[in-house]
């Protein structure tokens, strides 16, 4: 790295053989510029500054100090902003000491259990500003788990300056009905099993088998001691993969009327119960009628004049907008369908198929594939 420098600018005749003469006397000089024939630029080291100089205005030349150049410049500006400096270096360093102790405790999916978590956290002296070194993760996950009794798991783990506490609760097992008589538990609709699970009973069918509606899927007995058969209520469950199928049907006929360029006057007496025309209607196949109205009473006696013009019209068949039509035959499809699956029923894959049937009607066949408990109890008939 260069020695700080100073630089001055010389001014006089023979200003270049003062400079010679500075080299000659051992001074290392940088940055030499001429500016005109009188004047000269030039830098040294700010520890011969005050020989340099002392010798050049004994000699009766003009010696003016130039601004910083350098690493001058670098020290002056670092000089000046020695204060922000510092301070920008001490913030640095309070951040990489607050960065080892955390800051913020998230507890999350604890439920009922959140006043236990805190409880336990005060107890072992986990709180904001506590080192993140002197926090065992391992040893809170194990302890929180011992101590909360229908939770499943717990882990505990750093996120940024936060301890985040994930507690995960137990599933409780699900409601089995035991009332009532035995019997067996049937298929409520064709599928392929995809697991069985059996909590009283024997099972009839397993995993890979394809079902009938109808068919028993466990057997409403238990084989005990000496081979003989007890009589149990089936209970269990029989996840399969089966098919859900649901339509609608739109009409693709589409009319527009017009008129044939008839038209029939008629008066018409409106009074509040009943009306009547002294002129007969027209005989029209098809017609629509435009009507004013004139009023004879008051509001105590509402009785009108009805001037009926009736036109004659004829319907003319036009070409339906097929894939508006598809679209909302699908709409419709697709939500029996919806309404046809069970809440716990997941929905593997569906599609749409349509068709045109006789009558000009468009029918969208809408079809899922799901994973769905087909178990259905059937109560044992007596003999």
């Amino acid at each position: 790295m260069r020695p700080a420098c100073e630089h001055i600018r010389l001014q006089g005749l023979g200003a270049e053989k003062q400079l010679t003469a500075l080299q000659k006397m051992g001074y290392t000089l940088r940055d030499i510029r001429r500016s005109d024939v009188r004047t000269v630029e030039f830098g040294y080291e700010k520890k011969h500054a005050e020989a340099i100089r002392a010798y050049l205005l004994q000699r009766g030349f003009t010696c003016t100090l130039l601004p910083p150049r350098g690493t001058a410049k670098d020290l002056e500006r670092f000089r000046r902003h020695y204060p922000l400096t510092v301070l920008s270096l001490c913030m640095l360093l309070c951040l990489s000491i607050a960065m080892q102790f955390i800051w913020r405790i998230d507890i999350r999916g604890a439920g009922a259990y959140i006043g236990e978590v805190r409880a336990f956290l005060q107890e072992e002296n986990i709180h904001p500003g506590r080192s993140m070194e002197s926090i065992q993760l391992k040893e809170i996950s194990e302890k929180l788990t011992y101590r909360l009794p229908r939770v499943a798991w717990v882990r505990a783990s750093f996120k940024g300056l936060t301890l985040s506490i994930d507690v995960t609760q137990g599933v409780p097992m699900p409601d089995i009905e035991s009332a009532g008589g035995n019997g067996h538990l049937l298929a409520a609709q064709d599928g392929v099993i995809e697991s069985i699970a059996v909590y009283a009973g024997t099972p009839a069918v397993r995993a890979g088998d394809t079902v009938q509606a109808g068919d028993i899927l466990i057997y409403g007995h238990e084989r005990g001691s000496g081979e003989t058969l007890t009589s149990v209520r089936a209970r269990g469950e029989v996840i399969a993969r089966t098919y859900v199928t649901e339509s609608a049907a739109i009409s693709a006929a589409s009319y527009q009327s017009h008129r044939t360029g008839n038209c029939a006057k008629q008066i018409y007496f409106q009074f509040p119960f009943f009306s009547f025309s002294p002129s007969p209607a027209p005989d029209y196949l098809i017609s629509e009628y435009e009507s004013t109205f004139c009023p004879l009473g008051s509001a105590w006696l509402p009785v009108y004049i009805e001037r009926r013009t009736v036109y004659e019209t004829y319907l003319e068949n036009t070409p339906p907008d097929t894939a508006a039509l598809q679209a909302e035959a699908a709409r419709l499809a697709m939500q029996k369908l919806l309404l046809s699956c069970a809440k716990n029923d997941e929905i593997i894959d569906k599609w749409l198929d349509y068709s045109m049937i006789e009558g000009g009607t468009i029918l969208a066949t809408a079809t899922a594939e799901v994973r769905a408990d087909i178990g259905l109890f059937s109560p044992e008939t007596p003999d």
